[in-house]
């Protein structure tokens, strides 16, 4: 039973109901609440006996969350943990995770993630002040481990943060949010502390295509616009590092140009190349016109 009140937020979109009841399940087994964000069309049904709440179609992960995190701060919740559809949490996960926050040590935590097929530990990716990239190995370095990005999924945020750094930037709509809210929230002086003791299953997917020293995900082609869009939107935050977003400006471009090259569908990955450009650089935000 947590000495504060804990609530989490899973954002689905055309899930596996299976796996959210069971993810559900494990939540509230540790005694805390939680509430669901279907970003799927209202005619995907779903299961009563869960708490959902949906928004009639894909008004993206941003919202989604933001949504999410309102009705926590309703219930008047002072840890908000977030996960994705596909999250599988391990017995006393959150216990461990949110342990930190409650005791004052860290206002953010996240777990240290295992790709189960390959049998290691993801390193810990950190951005110093001019933009570059630290890796820390888990177990290797001595002493609390922290960062300044993270994935959402598995993460534990205390309530109160939301009003020092604000919500999540619906503007991005999918690709970048963690990532820009984990920057944003640096800029204010806080860091996300990695508790060693928790580790949760991740995996970048096994469709990729390994190209060289590059492994890009296979997503679809109107997927990777916001990918390459906002890449470039970064670049006009003045709480991301210039290096950092340029870099992700060449990684986004090269793997886009892998894809139009080895994929079938290389007329709409090359459609959606040009789209993001032209956005990223007009500065226009949001949800892309269907």
């Amino acid at each position: 039973m947590f000495v504060a009140k804990v609530c989490a937020v899973i954002v689905t979109y055309r899930p596996d109901w299976g796996k959210v009841t069971s993810l559900v399940r494990t939540i509230t087994q540790e005694s805390a609440d939680y509430i669901i964000i279907d970003n799927s069309d209202d005619s995907d049904p779903v299961p009563p006996s869960l708490k959902v709440t949906r928004l009639g179609g894909n008004m993206g992960i941003a919202h989604a969350q933001n949504v999410g995190i309102s009705h926590c701060l309703k219930q008047r919740a002072e840890v908000i943990v977030f996960f994705d559809q596909d999250s599988i949490m391990p017995e006393l996960f959150l216990g461990k995770l949110v342990q930190p926050i409650i005791e004052g040590t860290s206002k953010i935590t996240a777990p240290v993630f295992h790709d189960q097929s390959a049998q290691f530990d993801y390193a810990i990716v950190a951005i110093t002040r001019w933009g570059f990239r630290r890796k820390l190995r888990p177990g290797a370095q001595g002493g609390a481990l922290t960062t300044n990005v993270v994935i959402s999924s598995g993460s534990a945020v205390a309530a109160e943060v939301f009003g020092l750094a604000g919500t999540m930037d619906e503007s991005l709509f999918i690709d970048f949010v963690d990532t820009e809210w984990c920057l944003r929230c640096f800029a204010k002086g806080l860091t996300v502390l990695i508790v060693p003791q928790v580790s949760m299953a991740h995996s970048i997917g096994s469709k990729t295509i390994n190209f060289g020293i590059f492994r890009v995900p296979l997503h679809p082609p109107q997927r990777r616009y916001y990918r390459v869009r906002n890449s470039l939107l970064l670049l006009r935050l003045g709480h991301v590092p210039k290096l950092m977003a340029l870099r992700e400006i060449f990684f986004s471009l090269v793997q886009q140009l892998i894809l139009i090259a080895m994929c079938k569908d290389r007329l709409s990955y090359f459609r959606y190349l040009v789209l993001g450009l032209r956005d990223g650089l007009i500065n226009k935000r949001g949800k892309l016109d269907s």
